[in-house]
């Protein structure tokens, strides 16, 4: 067997040995022969493997050319080789190691820098995988020619399985979590189809029905003012203004909740139409810009555009006390763009970061408008301060918008 025993005391074990240069290229002083010195002497074994040997980690001394020359009892724990069978066996042959980057790239390195720190694969005697943390040290002569190298490894194996499989649980635990995100907007985006879908039908019911019946009425009071005695007639009269006065908030509210403009004319014709009452229900002054081609878009889009724009109005004349509102509607080759800036207090922050995708607010307010959003792929941002609130929305037009678009 090849005895590194004196190769050992001749100066890689022990600083008090002397004559080791480490990474540092610092060299050791000789021994102290003093009485401290030679009290520290006493306290260390005589033979400094028996040190080496009671590591759990892996120490072992190569030659340049990686032939093993130093095979501690960590080493033959971790590998399974016994000394007889390691010693002057090529390491990386034997532990049919798989590098980081290459085998040159860490010769490289070593050579350069005198230390290498990092991950290595090893092979055990029995088949089994090994995953260690590494660390090798080049000792180099007087003359500053490399001479041996120290290995150090330390078996990380179990931490690395522990770490894989909580990748494997987070990536799990991701899926299922967009998964359950996924099937909460297809709700929420289905949640708000049937909210639309329920709008456009109780407004149909308003004009066709509720507003049927007081036409009705309102035909049958005229007929009787002509038979009505002179007394009656004050109190007939009030009877048709209160007729006519139900019919003109029925005929408002039915288009409040879905504009038969939006269908038969299109986006630009219901959104004029609605800033315009707006502006006269609310007092407050509004600046319209629209594009003189905007043309027709598909529905979804041209409802979703609508319903943000009335959520967006009716956020301005409930909290925000602006005098003022400017409303712009425009169209680029790719996407659709709603403007809605007005000059009042401001959303409190709260409010805000409620609205946001993981805020904790869930309703048809800023939270809705967002879903209507996210439901098209399309974008919104919300910029408030004490001088005001600008609410931007864009929305991605499909391949033959664009075409028509440009």
């Amino acid at each position: 067997m090849y005895n590194e025993s004196a190769t050992i005391s001749r100066g890689f074990s022990l600083h008090y040995l002397g004559g080791f240069t480490a990474v540092t290229g610092r060299t050791f002083p000789s021994p102290d022969h003093s009485d401290q010195g030679r009290t520290v002497r006493e306290q260390l074994p005589s033979n400094p493997i028996e040190l080496l040997n009671l590591a759990n980690d892996a120490i072992i001394i190569c030659a340049v050319d990686r032939r093993i020359t130093f095979w501690n009892s960590g080493a033959v724990a971790m590998y399974g080789w016994t000394v007889e069978e390691a010693v002057g066996q090529n390491i990386h042959e034997l532990l049919k190691t798989t590098f980081p980057e290459s085998r040159e790239a860490l010769r490289a390195a070593l050579m350069k820098n005198g230390i290498w720190e990092g991950e290595l694969i090893h092979v055990s005697k029995t088949g089994k995988p090994i995953v260690v943390t590494s660390k090798h040290v080049l000792q180099r002569d007087e003359v500053g020619e490399p001479i041996r190298i120290l290995e150090i490894n330390r078996d990380i194996t179990s931490r690395k399985l522990m770490e894989q499989e909580l990748k494997l649980s987070q990536a799990e635990l991701e899926k299922i979590v967009g998964q359950r995100t996924a099937a909460l907007r297809a709700l929420s985006s289905r949640l708000l189809r049937v909210q639309d879908e329920e709008r456009r039908r109780i407004a149909r019911e308003l004009h066709d029905s509720l507003g049927q019946y007081l036409t009705d009425a309102q035909i049958r009071l005229d007929m009787l003012s002509a038979h009505v005695p002179v007394a009656q007639a004050e109190t007939l009269a009030l009877a048709r203004r209160s007729v006519e006065q139900s019919i003109v908030e029925t005929r408002t509210l039915s288009y409040l909740l879905h504009p038969p403009l939006l269908d038969e004319a299109g986006l630009a014709s219901a959104v004029r139409w609605y800033v315009e009452g707006f502006g006269q229900r609310s007092g407050i002054e509004t600046e319209l810009e629209l594009p003189s081609d905007l043309g027709r878009l598909p529905e979804t889009v041209e409802t979703a555009v609508f319903r943000i724009l009335q959520e967006s109005l009716t956020n301005v004349h409930r909290h925000s006390g602006s005098k003022r509102v400017q409303v712009e509607l425009a169209k680029n080759k790719h996407q659709m763009i709603l403007t809605v800036r007005d000059f009042g207090r401001g959303i409190p922050a709260e409010s805000l970061d409620a609205s946001q995708p993981n805020g904790r607010s869930i309703g048809v307010g800023l939270a809705g408008m967002r879903e209507r959003v996210n439901d098209l792929g399309g974008r919104l941002d919300i910029q408030s301060s004490g001088k005001g609130t600008l609410v931007l929305v864009s929305i991605p037009l499909p391949a033959e918008q664009e075409g028509a678009a440009a």
